[in-house]
């Protein structure tokens, strides 16, 4: 996927010590590839798109879950996921899970019989950076204190030529609401 904005709606946040605000919350975080997601959460499927900053700081929280992460697209918003789950709040290197809506279309299409949702099919023009991610993994042996550090294969990115004259290629990034 290559989305440029995404947003995390919902109508509250609780974190430990503050009280819930009272109003509409968001933050804009990048969307996280599933081979760079895998980094963190080896449990990632198709199913899922990961939205969050690796440095950490911003993200979904506690009574955010079932709430909608939108994409702006041609000033239409696409909700392109539905809150998850997560490792804390924020944690570094943990970006938010997300349930992938449009994976589920038939599912939806055979549970509403009237006004069925619109889906839209987004094609990327751009490289896919994702593809060229490589995970490097700490474990500690338990019989020692020493940390050993392994990295795995780096893959080839494979580049798309852009159908468009004067495109950009930009890293994708995106709006929670919470």
């Amino acid at each position: 996927m290559d989305f440029r904005c995404c947003q995390l709606i919902n109508l509250f946040l609780l974190l430990v010590s503050l009280p819930a605000p009272q109003t509409l919350q968001e933050v804009q975080v990048p969307i996280v590839g599933n081979r760079q997601c895998k980094c963190s959460y080896t449990s990632i499927t198709d199913n899922m798109v990961c939205a969050g900053l690796l440095a950490g700081g911003k993200d979904s929280c506690q009574g955010d879950s079932g709430g909608p992460l939108v994409i702006k697209q041609n000033n239409r918003w696409i909700q392109a996921g539905v809150v998850s789950f997560g490792r804390g709040c924020a944690a570094p290197n943990f970006p938010g899970v997300y349930t992938r809506v449009s994976q589920y279309q038939t599912w939806i299409n055979t549970q509403i019989t009237s006004n069925q949702p619109g889906f839209i099919a987004f094609t990327s023009t751009g490289t896919d950076s994702d593809l060229s991610v490589s995970c490097s993994t700490t474990t500690t042996p338990i019989t020692t204190t020493t940390t050993t550090t392994t990295t795995t294969t780096t893959t080839t990115p494979i580049t798309t030529t852009p159908t468009t004259t004067a495109s950009t290629t930009t890293k994708p990034t995106g709006k929670i609401f919470y």
